[in-house]
């Protein structure tokens, strides 16, 4: 069967279109003790991958950042429980695209106050991302890191509701497996020692 050129293209605009891969992470945070959290991470090639956010929290937490690791950069400080929230973030350009400061004095944030349902603001954040990294394979294939911290709140604690639309890449299923234990193990810990130290103030 010979198709004509224009149709023959449609068909091959219509196959990548159908081809890039999108996907959904969203969820609620309610971290006490945590500054600093992993959110998601995908894979994509040299160009193409988007984020688009959503994030709400209480304006009394605030200033949030949303952060964009590339592999090499997240390895070098996760999992590093010796650093604190200021080294792991520090390890990024605070003026680059890496980190974006979910506040309303960030116009690009695209952040606003709002009102709850109990009367207290929320701060509402909705933007757009685009990853590019220039490399001399365009065949190679990336992989980003997204966390989020809040070091300069006056409680070390993270509560936020959070949705991410991913385009044009893919999960990265075994790092999201590898955090989600990470984590459990790190709460363990920290009930075992709250446990130890109450058992030792009871006994004395």
């Amino acid at each position: 069967m010979i198709y004509s050129f224009k149709f023959a293209a449609f068909l091959i605009a219509f196959a990548q279109i159908s081809c890039v891969s999108s996907f959904v992470r969203e969820g609620h945070l309610d971290l006490d003790g945590y500054n600093f959290a992993f959110l998601a991470s995908f894979c994509g090639n040299y160009t193409g991958p988007a984020v688009q956010y959503n994030f709400s929290y209480p304006k009394i937490n605030c200033c949030i950042s949303f952060l964009s690791y590339f592999e090499d950069q997240w390895w070098k400080i996760w999992p590093r429980p010796e650093l604190d929230c200021n080294e792991k973030v520090n390890s990024l350009d605070p003026n680059g695209s890496q980190v974006v400061n979910l506040t309303t004095n960030n116009s690009r944030a695209g952040c606003h106050l709002v009102p709850s349902e109990t009367n207290s603001l929320v701060m509402s954040c909705r933007g757009y991302l685009m990853y590019e990294v220039s490399t001399e394979e365009p065949s190679t294939r990336k992989c980003w890191y997204l966390a989020v911290s809040n070091c300069y709140s006056a409680k070390k604690e993270l509560k936020l509701d959070y949705s991410l639309n991913i385009t044009g890449a893919a999960p990265n299923k075994a790092t999201a497996t590898f955090h989600r234990l990470s984590l459990l193990c790190d709460l363990l810990l920290n009930c075992f020692l709250t446990m130890w130290v109450s058992c030792t103030s009871t006994a004395h």
